[in-house]
């Protein structure tokens, strides 16, 4: 979509006649560098509301998984007010600070390595085996306030939870999540920590595309 001029972009509305998978939006100021906003998920009623709390872009672009498919019957797409720009999440705009840092995790499925979970490659993913344990934990380097987490998951054919911990010893669970859940987007969170651990909660597979952490 070509809005004709650069717009503070707040609210989108996108109602589906169907939509077969997780969608990805991309926005860019002059066509031909594009940002990441995020990967969601439609509801029981395929609407989507989002907002951008004042990103900048002139073009829109949804992208889904190859093979897939969707058809859309309305995209609307809506100037920032002020109290969207006031009320901006943590993480928008945002430096992702799990990007890069070191990962450990599991044993791996064939090539999906676990540095994939955090090399800001929303086309590369880590990948568990369907047996025995499964979890994957961020090493942050240091105690870090955590405000949000942002995570974008492959597949999840079992529940599981993400765990906090300050020493790598001692964990917290601050989210349970269901099976298929792929997308998860945690705020407000406001906890010390170091380490972020994403635990299978049972055998299946298990696979995340993307880890972001936010102060």
């Amino acid at each position: 979509m070509d809005l004709g001029e650069v717009y503070e972009i707040g609210e989108i509305i996108i109602s589906w006649e169907s939509i077969q998978s997780p969608f990805t939006l991309y926005i860019s100021e002059n066509g031909s560098r594009y940002s990441l906003m995020g990967i969601y998920s439609s509801n029981e009623a395929y609407i989507n509301e989002l907002n951008l709390y004042g990103e900048k872009a002139r073009y829109l672009q949804i992208s889904i998984p190859k093979g897939g498919f969707c058809s859309i019957f309305e995209f609307e797409v809506y100037e920032a007010t002020e109290e969207d720009k006031t009320h901006r999440p943590a993480g928008v705009g945002g430096k992702n600070i799990a990007k890069d840092k070191t990962v450990t995790a599991t044993e791996q499925e064939g090539s999906y390595k676990k540095e994939y979970a955090v090399d800001g490659d929303y086309n590369t993913r880590w990948g568990s085996l369907p047996t025995g344990q499964a979890w994957l934990q961020v090493d942050l380097g240091e105690l870090v306030k955590i405000q949000s987490i942002t995570a974008y998951l492959e597949a999840a054919w079992v529940p599981y939870r993400i765990e906090i911990s300050k020493d790598g010893n001692t964990y917290e669970t601050i989210y349970s999540a269901k099976k298929d859940e792929l997308v998860v987007q945690l705020a407000g969170i406001g906890k010390e920590a170091r380490y972020v651990r994403f635990y299978r909660e049972g055998e299946n597979w298990f696979s995340i595309m993307e880890l972001e952490i936010y102060q």
